[in-house]
């Protein structure tokens, strides 16, 4: 197996996780457990990770949640208030804003050079106008040794968003798919890339596991009812002579599309996809995960995926067999002993027994 972009994890003060350790990872990763045990959570964190705290992922990864919900326009104090205590959800244990104290940190296990260190900090200034103290909450951002950067929360958040200047040479390339699937506009900026890059056959090669009929793959122009213009991906089959929209053919292909246009352009880089199997029939996920382990070694990707459903861990195990190293099941408990959670990990040959065996890791 070739040098992976993470080959482990830690995790400190991020939600869930007081301190989550996961001392191996593969080059596609399978993440279960049961509800409330952070396997978005850990999806979230690799997304930070990879874009090195972009602070419009931040925002994303927080209105995903309905937390930064409270935002609004009545004044510019007000709106700072909240935009402190929507930051303050991503820290370990929901704390006040006043009371955050340690930072969050994610990166490769015990290697603090790669580290990303997230802190919330508080800024003062003095209003020479009226000799007032005022108080700013901010947030400072650190990729191992280079210069913190460090933003005051002193301003509406979308002025906030649009000055944020991190720093991306060293971010790593990431796609990320919530479990609704990409959005309409992600799919056609998404296929214009794998265009170029010259990755649509792929792409096509995945939607064949549902229909092998499916011979190419457009997007078309139309006229929505406002008047203005919109693209929708298109199939053409080898006993359909007209093309057809893709979502005539059912959820599962425009899942599937979404799957694969994710996994090509995620090159050289990490893919994060949450509840992997949502809409796709069993029988289909064990050539899914193929596909996902042959385009994952070839084009160097990482894959970290999460899921509920029994059917995907036994089509991941099927799959894994014929990659030997290269796929590690990670499971999310809760500690028995002692507070927080515990990464469980399982690899092929222990995947045979568990699923032979049917033995819950869920």
């Amino acid at each position: 197996m070739s040098d992976l972009i993470l080959d482990s994890l830690e995790i400190k003060n991020f939600r869930l996780f007081k301190h989550l350790e996961i001392e191996r990872l593969g080059r596609v990763n399978l993440i279960v457990g049961k509800n409330s045990v952070g396997k978005t959570t850990l999806l979230e964190a690799l997304r930070l990770y990879a874009t090195r705290g972009d602070f419009s992922v931040i925002w994303e990864i927080l209105s995903a949640r309905d937390e930064s919900s409270r935002i609004s326009q009545i004044g510019v104090r007000y709106e700072v208030a909240h935009q402190a205590e929507a930051l303050s959800y991503l820290f370990h244990g929901y704390p006040e804003e006043t009371k955050i104290s340690q930072p969050i940190t994610v990166g490769p296990s015990g290697l603090l050079s790669k580290w990303l260190r997230i802190t919330f900090e508080w800024e003062s200034e003095i209003d020479m106008d009226d000799l007032l103290k005022n108080v700013y909450p901010a947030i400072s951002v650190q990729y191992g040794e280079q210069r913190a950067l460090t933003y005051r929360l002193d301003r509406n958040v979308r002025e906030y968003l649009a000055s944020w200047q991190g720093d991306k040479k060293d971010s790593i390339n990431s796609v990320f798919s919530s479990a609704g699937g990409l959005s309409e506009r992600q799919v056609e900026q998404l296929w214009e890339k794998a265009i170029l890059a010259g990755s649509e056959k792929e792409v096509v090669k995945a939607l064949r596991l549902i229909n092998s009929e499916v011979q190419d793959l457009h997007f078309i122009g139309f006229k929505t009812g406002e008047g203005s213009d919109g693209r929708i991906p298109v199939v053409s089959t080898k006993i359909i002579e007209k093309r057809i929209p893709l979502r005539s053919m059912g959820e599962g292909m425009n899942r599937l599309l979404g799957i694969a246009l994710a996994l090509v352009n995620a090159k050289d880089g990490i893919l994060l996809i949450d509840e992997i199997e949502s809409g796709l029939h069993y029988s289909v996920q064990p050539d899914m995960w193929r596909l996902i382990f042959e385009t994952a070694a070839k084009l160097n990707v990482q894959v970290f995926a999460t899921t509920h459903s029994w059917d995907c861990i036994e089509a991941f195990q099927e799959a894994a067999e014929a990659y030997p190293e290269e796929g590690v099941l990670i499971s999310l408990r809760r500690k028995q002993q002692e507070e927080g959670i515990a990464a469980v990990l399982f690899d092929e040959k222990d995947l045979e027994s568990v699923t032979r065996s049917y033995i819950e890791v869920r």
